[in-house]
């Protein structure tokens, strides 16, 4: 996927100067196949094209179901040090019981959907093997469901994000030849006009290259 090398609106701008000219001269430059129909085609993918969700407003939807995705994560990492906090206070900091904990690997899955997953499934169970004890720090089966809720969120916001992100790259590749083909119809309907009226300076320069430099 190759973007263009042109801003949207820049090639937009300078399409559209190229067909109000090219229809102010069409009679002339019908001999070499630029006729009204074609024009017209040209201003359909001009105006298709633009109406297209731009590249921003593709990543936006990306980056809010990313801070929902990251909103879910930080939910786990909560419950989690919920869960690590009680097995200190009941069976000690350093019992064998608290060492089950998957400290190294809990905080390595800070960032990580898939990560956090795994480190979930292993608390949970850590939660239901010794909730007769952690009963008495707080821990109720509703909060062994709040937990699975959480994953299940967790999981279900990053398939949420990861649908978004294949739409935004679909979006982008159809956005990206549209424009590539209206940057290819602009240099054409130019560089044609520029040959047909070579004897006539004033009308030649109508149809000079606009792409900045």
């Amino acid at each position: 996927m190759i973007r263009p090398k042109y801003p949207d609106e820049v090639i937009y701008s300078i399409a559209r100067v190229t067909l109000a000219n090219a229809r102010e001269n069409v009679a002339d430059l019908n001999s070499f196949g630029i006729t009204a129909e074609v024009l017209t085609a040209f201003e359909t993918s001009i105006e298709t094209a633009a109406a297209l969700p731009s590249g921003p407003v593709l990543l936006l939807g990306q980056k809010n179901l990313t801070g929902n995705k990251n909103s879910a994560i930080d939910a786990c990492y909560d419950w989690g040090k919920a869960l690590q906090t009680r097995l200190k206070f009941v069976f000690g900091r350093k019992s064998p019981q608290s060492d089950t904990f998957p400290n190294k690997t809990f905080l390595a899955a800070r960032t990580s959907e898939t990560r956090m997953a795994a480190v979930m499934e292993v608390l949970l169970s850590l939660a239901e093997q010794y909730q007769d004890a952690l009963a008495a720090a707080g821990q109720t089966p509703e909060v062994i469901a709040a937990g699975r809720t959480l994953l299940t969120q967790m999981r279900e916001a990053e398939a949420q994000q990861e649908l978004k992100k294949a739409a935004k790259n679909a979006g982008n590749r159809k956005r990206y030849k549209q424009l590539d083909e209206i940057y290819e119809t602009t240099n054409r309907v130019n560089e044609i006009g520029r040959l047909v009226f070579k004897n006539d300076p004033d009308k030649q320069a109508l149809f000079k290259s606009r792409w900045p430099r």
